[in-house]
């Protein structure tokens, strides 16, 4: 059995609306005893979450349910 744990997180760089983070993880096989450590970095685009929360910063008015009319 293998089991995850995220230890920690950072912003790296920001790329207009893309976000460079590294995530350190501990992967643990509990069988083998062993507890591996990595870095693991990933790249992630905030552009649909802040249309939801923010529909005013792309020219919608209104709350997310009318922004989703819009979109389609």
């Amino acid at each position: 059995m293998i089991e995850v744990k995220t230890m920690g997180a950072e912003v790296l760089k920001t790329y207009g609306f893309s976000v460079v983070i590294e995530l350190d993880v501990a992967i643990e096989d509990i069988q083998g005893g062993r507890i591996y450590y990595c870095r693991i970095p990933k790249v992630v685009d905030i552009r649909d979450e802040l249309k939801l929360r923010y529909p005013e910063l792309f020219g919608v008015r209104g709350s997310p349910e009318l922004t989703k009319k819009w979109e389609g």
